[in-house]
């Protein structure tokens, strides 16, 4: 039988090693490891190396981390990554800055790193793999999402220069959290990524501009230049169509894209050049409805265009077949923007063969329907 002098030991020890296993708000800590931006993170894909974020933080370029403004903006924390214990397994997300400890850490990092914004631009001592040792206060366990804890900095240091020293021994006389915490350093941290999917937003978004200007509104064009020959006009009733469900469509990807992505700040990435492209394709396939309602009415049987008439065709035609043109461009950068290498096949592949190759097929069909209308008509007049 356990004596009671026994018993209220082992509980003091119990509780005393659950305080010291456990993390509280207002606790002091000392954490070491890799920087990494949340959009890096969240899109599980390194943005300027496309390699897997939680496998490869060192080859994470100081360009990256402090130039590019989807990495730096409101919606991007950092976070500080914890070295995994087995090599070979992925590193976890460790700690997230507050909004204040994130700019610090910005401007130690331009202190001693090579990039566009950096002090020395690209003369500093680090180019990729920024690591920094943090003294901070626990100010959110973040115990009901799936985020990590998030830390105020009291002070920090880069520690690349620290490889023969613990860096949280040297630079602030204390132990570094991961070693307080032992077993139960599970407990708090993961390694399997963000919570919020991105690669959803990625599909939904590339889907539906797949879908609108990968095959309806080019449908629609084609429609109109090829399929003229039957009686009661229905080319200009499909034409129609295509063209206000395809812009719809085109609409709430490219609500999508504004609500969820911040590609236009990515300069130098093909995530940029697709934002680019894109807006400009918006904003030419939004004004054709409008170039549409100006339509003067076509001549009557005998008489000749009207020079307003003239004028319409070329600009109605002519930005429709350049939104096309600058669509065709802007999938295929999107399909490079794609992090998921899998993803950027499945497109590209849906696009040139389902999409344009079910262009030509109508096209072909619609072709072949005009010959033999043609030879149906000619055998009629004899």
């Amino acid at each position: 039988m356990i004596s009671k002098t026994a018993l209220f030991w082992s509980m003091i020890f119990s509780v005393i090693a659950t305080t010291v296993a456990n993390l509280e708000v207002g606790d002091k800590i000392c954490i070491e490891g890799y920087i990494m931006d949340f959009f890096c993170i969240n899109r599980g894909r390194l943005l300027d190396r496309g390699l897997p974020t939680l496998e490869y933080p060192h080859r994470h370029s100081l360009h990256c981390l402090l130039d590019v403004g989807s990495c730096i903006n409101d919606r991007s924390p950092f976070e500080i990554l914890i070295d995994p214990k087995e090599e070979g397994a992925l590193y976890s997300r460790g700690f997230q800055l507050t909004d204040k400890s994130k700019q610090d850490m910005m401007t130690l990092a331009r202190r001693v790193g090579s990039c566009s914004t950096c002090d020395n631009n690209y003369n500093g001592q680090i180019s990729d793999g920024f690591r920094a040792v943090v003294n901070g206060e626990i100010v959110n366990l973040n115990l009901d999402n799936d985020d990590p804890p998030i830390i105020e900095a009291i002070d920090m240091e880069w520690s690349n220069n620290l490889v023969d020293e613990d860096p949280c021994v040297a630079m602030f006389n204390m132990t570094n959290v991961i070693d307080e915490l032992g077993d139960n350093v599970t407990d708090f941290f993961s390694d399997e990524g963000a919570d919020v999917d991105l690669r959803a937003m990625h599909l939904l978004h590339g889907s539906l501009m797949l879908i609108a200007w990968g095959f309806l509104l080019p449908l629609g064009a084609m429609t109109a230049r090829f399929f003229k020959h039957r009686p009661d006009s229905i080319w200009f009733d499909i034409h129609k169509a295509c063209q206000i469900f395809g812009l719809l469509l085109a609409c709430v990807g490219w609500g999508i894209a504004l609500v969820n992505f911040t590609a236009l700040n990515d300069i130098g990435f093909h995530t940029y050049r697709h934002a680019v492209c894109g807006m400009v394709t918006m904003v030419l396939g939004l004004l054709q409805p409008l170039n549409a309602i100006l339509r003067p009415h076509p001549p009557a049987e005998g008489e000749s265009k009207t020079k307003f008439r003239s004028i319409w065709e070329i600009v109605h035609k002519g930005s429709g077949y350049l939104a096309l043109a600058l669509a065709g461009v802007t999938i295929i950068l999107g399909t490079l923007s794609l992090p998921d290498p899998k993803d950027q096949t499945t497109f590209q592949i849906t696009y040139i063969v389902g999409c344009l190759g079910g262009l030509v097929l109508v096209v072909s069909w619609m072709m072949n329907d005009k010959k033999k209308l043609a030879s149906t008509e000619d055998d009629g007049k004899k």
